[in-house]
C-alpha cells in the first residue's frame, strides 16, 4: 500500500528540486534602492502608525535591536545609534516585490508566490540548477531590482526552506541541501519548522522533540498522524526528503476581500467615522477592480480599542447586494443605513473595517429584472478614477463622502519620499 493509500494525502507529482528565493530583510533592501546612502547603515521599518519595529536591516540586528519593539521605547535607542527608522511605504514594497517575482519568471516559469518576500521555484531532475547556476540567478535578480535575494535549492519545499535560512549566512547567498541532513535539521527549533504553528510545537516538546531531526525521526506514521492531522504527516514526510507539497502556480481563489486599518487617533463623531468608512469603501472597492472581482455581500465593522481603560464597544453589520457588485457609488447606497445602524455615540473608536463576500467574476453575475442602477455609466467614470488614482496616487480623485482632512488616517511621520511612481524620481540635467 503507498502513502496515498494508506494516508489519504497526495505524494507530489513534481519530482524534482525546490528553490525557495527569499529577500533579504526586504522592506531595509526596499528603502535602499532609493537611497543608495543607506548601504551598510543600520535602518529599521515601523508597522502601521510607527507602532513597532517590524523589519530590520543586518547591521541593526548586530546593535541589538529587537524585532516587535515599540517605536516609543526605542526612540532614543535608535538616535543613540545614529539608526535610521521609516515609516511603512507599502506602495513601494509592492511594487518592488513584483518586480522580483517578474524577474524570477525571466529564469524559469515555474514560480510560485509564496509571500510579499518568498517564491518558491521548481527545477525537474535534468534541468537541477547548480551552485554557480544559483548564484547567477541570484545576481541578476540583484541587477535587474535592487534587492539581495538568499537561495536555497533542495528536494521538497520544506527542506528548501531550511537550505535558505543556511543561505542567509553564506557570502554568496546560495546553498543546495541535496538530501536531508541530520546535524543542519538539529539547528531548526520545532517553533521555526514550516507549516509547525505555535500549538503543535508546544504539543512536541511535551513529548521530547525539540528540533526538526527528532520530528523526522519519530517512528509511528500512524500515530504522527492521529495527533497532527494529515498536515503534519506530510511535513514529517517532507522533512525526511519525500516530496508532497506540489508547486501551486495558480492563486488561489479569494473568499473575500477586507480593507481594515487602527486610527491614529481616536473618532468621537459621527461625521469623521462616516468619512472613515467611505474612504475604506473606496480603496476596498478599488482592490475588486483590480482584480475583476464582483461581490454579493459586505459586512462592514468598528471597536473601540479593548486594552484602554475605558468601556469597550464592538459592532457588525452584513448587508446582501441585489446583484452582485464591484461598484463604489453603488455600494455607498447601502453603506450609510448600515453604518447608522451599528454606530452609537460616546465611545472613541480605534479601528474599523470592511470586508466583501461571496465573490464572483463578471460570468457569475445574475441580473436583476428590476435593476435600474446605471452600471455602465459607473463603469467608466470608475475606470477613469482607478487610472488617474494608480498614475498620481491614492485618493488623488475620490468622492466629497470621503472627507479631505482625515486626522485620522495611519499614521507615517517617517515615510520615505518614494513611491514606484517616475514622477517622484529625482531629475538630472546636464549643462
Amino acid at each position: 500500500m503507498n502513502l496515498e493509500e494508506r494516508f489519504n494525502f497526495r505524494v507530489s507529482p513534481s519530482d524534482g528540486w525546490y528553490a525557495l528565493v527569499d529577500c533579504n530583510n526586504f522592506y531595509c533592501s526596499c528603502e535602499r534602492v532609493y537611497n543608495p546612502s543607506l548601504k551598510e547603515r543600520p535602518i529599521v521599518v515601523l508597522s502601521n502608525n510607527d507602532g513597532c519595529i517590524i523589519a530590520r536591516s543586518n547591521e541593526a540586528k548586530l546593535l541589538g535591536i529587537g524585532m516587535g519593539e515599540p517605536y516609543f521605547k526605542m526612540k532614543s535607542i535608535l538616535q543613540k545609534h545614529k539608526i535610521t527608522a521609516f515609516s511603512s511605504n507599502y506602495e513601494l514594497y509592492g511594487d518592488l516585490s513584483h518586480r522580483v517575482m517578474e524577474t524570477l519568471r525571466t529564469i524559469t516559469p515555474y514560480v510560485e508566490v509564496y509571500s510579499v518576500d518568498e517564491a518558491f521555484t521548481f527545477w525537474p531532475h535534468r534541468l537541477k540548477p547548480t551552485l554557480d547556476a544559483l548564484r547567477q540567478f541570484r545576481e541578476r535578480v540583484i541587477r535587474w531590482t535592487g534587492v539581495p535575494v538568499s537561495i536555497g535549492l533542495a528536494p521538497t519545499k520544506t527542506l528548501a526552506k531550511v537550505a535558505a535560512k543556511v543561505a542567509k549566512k553564506r557570502a554568496d547567498g546560495c546553498y543546495i541541501l541535496e538530501e536531508p541532513d541530520e546535524y543542519l535539521l538539529q539547528q531548526v527549533e520545532v517553533e521555526d519548522i514550516w507549516g509547525v504553528g505555535r500549538r503543535y510545537a508546544r504539543k512536541l516538546r511535551k513529548i521530547g522533540v525539540h528540533d526538526a531531526a527528532a520530528f523526522a525521526k519519530l517512528p509511528d506514521d500512524d500515530w504522527i498522524r492521529s495527533q497532527f492531522t494529515v498536515v503534519g504527516l506530510r511535513t514529517v514526510y517532507e522533512l525526511r526528503g519525500i516530496s508532497c507539497l506540489g508547486l501551486e502556480m495558480l492563486e488561489p481563489e479569494r473568499k473575500g476581500i477586507c480593507h481594515s486599518r487602527a486610527f491614529s487617533q481616536p473618532i468621537t463623531n459621527y461625521k469623521e467615522m462616516r468619512e472613515a468608512f467611505f474612504t475604506y469603501l473606496t480603496r476596498a472597492s478599488t482592490k475588486l477592480r483590480s482584480r475583476g472581482l464582483y461581490a454579493r455581500a459586505m459586512q462592514i465593522w468598528l471597536q473601540t480599542n479593548r486594552f484602554a481603560e475605558e468601556p469597550y464597544y464592538s459592532n457588525a453589520a452584513v448587508v446582501q447586494f441585489p446583484v452582485a457588485s464591484q461598484d463604489f457609488f453603488e455600494m455607498s447606497q447601502y453603506l450609510e443605513p448600515m453604518l447608522q445602524s451599528i454606530y452609537t455615540d460616546g465611545y472613541r473608536y480605534k479601528k474599523i473595517g470592511i470586508l466583501f463576500l461571496d465573490l464572483c467574476n463578471e460570468t457569475g453575475i445574475q441580473p436583476d429584472l428590476f435593476d435600474n442602477i446605471p452600471r455602465t455609466r459607473n463603469a467608466a467614470l470608475l475606470n477613469v478614477m482607478d487610472r488617474l488614482n494608480s498614475r498620481y496616487g491614492k485618493l488623488t480623485v475620490h468622492a466629497a463622502s470621503c472627507g479631505k482632512e482625515r486626522p485620522w488616517e495611519m499614521r507615517r511621520e517617517k515615510l520615505s519620499p518614494v513611491a514606484p511612481n517616475w514622477r517622484q524620481l529625482a531629475v538630472v540635467k546636464a549643462k
